[in-house]
């Protein structure tokens, strides 16, 4: 009984500081980064993507709530629209990691620039939409994929590091 307890102490614990970690990185992809190009880097999607890939979808998955929801809260938007996108996010990247080698850069990389227009397209739906769709694709779709396919790779690096480190100790 006693192992459980502790076993149980040990997941919740990891869960608390996962926690913890994502609302940091909410914070600072609200409030500290800036806009460029009408848009904004999106730190969160690619933590959802890059951990996805390095660890499996249960992480991913776990990154996604917890970044959707907050999302949501600082942004004001319809509670679990972000946590809905995301997690729809981590489900294509678990399924192209089970056909393309999911621990290399160019994968995130090309999961990235195909899965930011998802994101935002599902955001967008859940507030209503918009007039212009076109118009809206080029000035916020365009430079939000480009945005964050030049800080994937630099995400993926420091999480790939990440998770070997822990896998060492």
């Amino acid at each position: 009984m006693d192992y459980r307890r502790r076993r149980l102490s040990e997941r919740l614990r990891g869960q608390l500081w996962l926690a913890l970690i994502v609302g940091l990185t909410v914070i600072i992809q609200t409030t500290l980064l800036p806009t460029i190009f009408n848009a904004h880097l999106n730190l969160v999607l690619l933590a959802v993507v890059c951990w996805t890939l390095l660890a499996d979808a249960t992480k991913g998955a776990a990154i996604a709530m917890y970044g959707g929801l907050l999302i949501d809260v600082v942004g004001y938007s319809p509670f679990g629209s972000h946590a809905l996108a995301l997690l729809l996010v981590t489900w294509v990247c678990s399924l192209a990691a089970e056909r393309f080698p999911p621990d290399t850069w160019p994968t995130s990389l090309l999961l990235t620039i195909g899965l930011t227009p998802l994101y935002h397209l599902i955001t967008q739906v859940f507030r209503g939409g918009t007039d212009d769709w076109l118009s809206w694709a080029i000035v916020v779709l365009v430079p939000a994929m480009i945005i964050n396919a030049i800080a994937v790779l630099p995400t993926f690096l420091v999480l790939q590091w990440w998770n070997e480190r822990k896998i060492r100790h």
